[in-house]
C-alpha cells in the first residue's frame, strides 16, 4: 500500500518512549509536538489512536505535498 507523509500537531509534549514507538521524526515547538510520519491510512489511524490513548489532544493533521 502506498504511504503518504503527514504532519500531526499535538497539544503538549509526547513522551520520548511514545515517539520512539511511532518511528517518526518530531520536534517540540513551545507547547506543541509536531510529528512527521510517512504512513498508510491505517498507520495514521494507529498514530492518532496512540496519541489519544496517552491523553494528547490532536490540534491538526496536515498532508505534506511531496513536490
Amino acid at each position: 500500500m502506498m504511504t503518504t507523509t503527514f504532519e500531526v500537531h499535538v497539544e503538549g509534549e509526547l513522551a520520548p518512549r511514545t515517539l520512539h514507538s511511532l518511528r517518526c521524526t518530531h520536534r517540540v515547538a513551545e507547547a506543541q509536538t509536531m510529528v512527521r510520519i510517512e504512513a498508510t491510512p491505517s498507520e495514521l489511524i494507529a498514530l492518532l489512536k496512540t496519541c489519544c490513548e496517552r491523553g494528547a489532544t490532536i490540534e491538526s493533521i496536515v498532508r505534506v505535498d511531496r513536490t
